[in-house]
């Protein structure tokens, strides 16, 4: 997932850690589209839930939700 969907490392304001991650896909109706990084709850709701196993999919849905 890292190699393929993950855009850059970020962190909240004055935060040294940089655990967010920022996502992009280019697929379909969300093609170049950047947004932070999935939370698990997505990924369950939009993936295993609905017995979904493409990320594309998932980021894409996510993206259309927000």
């Amino acid at each position: 997932m890292r190699e393929r969907f993950l855009v850059r490392d970020t962190a909240c304001p004055t935060c040294p850690i940089g655990c967010t991650k920022v996502t992009g896909v280019s697929w379909r109706t969300c093609d170049g589209v950047e947004k932070e990084g999935l939370e698990y709850e997505t990924i369950y709701a939009l993936g295993t839930n609905l017995e979904n196993n493409s990320f594309e999919a998932i980021i894409s849905a996510d993206m259309l939700c927000d």
